[in-house]
């Protein structure tokens, strides 16, 4: 699969060279919500695994110690829905505050 869209992000590239249109080319894949220039959204809900997580963290500029991690995902997988940003930022805030 990651061969497929590696393939298709070169094609895209070069297509855009043949025109003369200059692209930024990230290491995420283009979503849909790119294309709008939007940012993808990501939620953490049962149904998430960590790299969720640690995406959610690094887009907010904060460290993904592995202990924020686990309480997170332990967090998430315990509940019935997508977890609200201030439930995350509490799971941040009582590892950290011990």
């Amino acid at each position: 699969m990651a061969c497929v869209m590696l393939r298709w992000k070169e094609h895209r590239q070069r297509r855009c060279q043949r025109k003369h249109i200059q692209i930024h080319v990230s290491h995420e894949l283009p979503g849909p919500a790119q294309y709008f220039g939007l940012e993808q959204i990501i939620e953490i809900g049962p149904m998430s695994g960590k790299s969720n997580i640690l995406f959610w963290l690094d887009r907010r500029g904060m460290k993904a110690e592995d202990e924020v991690v686990e309480r997170i995902y332990q967090r998430a997988k315990s509940s019935n829905r997508c977890l609200t940003e201030a439930e995350i930022l509490e799971c941040c805030a009582t590892v950290a505050g011990g």
